[in-house]
């Protein structure tokens, strides 16, 4: 069984914390706004290239079937990403299984 005198110093406790609470609440709601104005401090300004990664917003990029199709077409084509550095793309599928088959050569 639970001892009564157990509960019962609880639920004081409880109730004594609840006025408590409360008598705080109304405190800060009759002294009202702060009358000083506490300005946010000013943001520092932001790094002109944050890293390496391109970094686009949501709203910024393409929407709809059209940027699908041209993703779609540009996952399954080859073509130069940089023709002067010698870049180009691979389908993914040809891409994967260059990678399965060198890490199979490497074992």
């Amino acid at each position: 069984m639970v001892p009564a005198r157990g509960v019962v110093v609880a639920l004081v406790a409880t109730l004594v914390t609840i006025a408590l609470g409360t008598l705080v609440a109304w405190a800060i709601e009759v002294a009202g706004p702060a009358t000083h104005d506490l300005a946010a401090p000013a943001a520092p300004a932001a790094p002109a290239e944050v890293s390496a990664m391109e970094r686009t917003l949501f709203d910024e990029a393409a929407q709809g079937l059209d940027s699908h199709d041209q993703a779609e077409r540009a996952l399954a084509t080859y073509g130069w990403v940089d023709r002067a550095r010698g870049i180009v793309h691979i389908p993914i599928d040809v891409a994967i299984d260059l990678v399965i088959s060198r890490q199979e050569a490497a074992r």
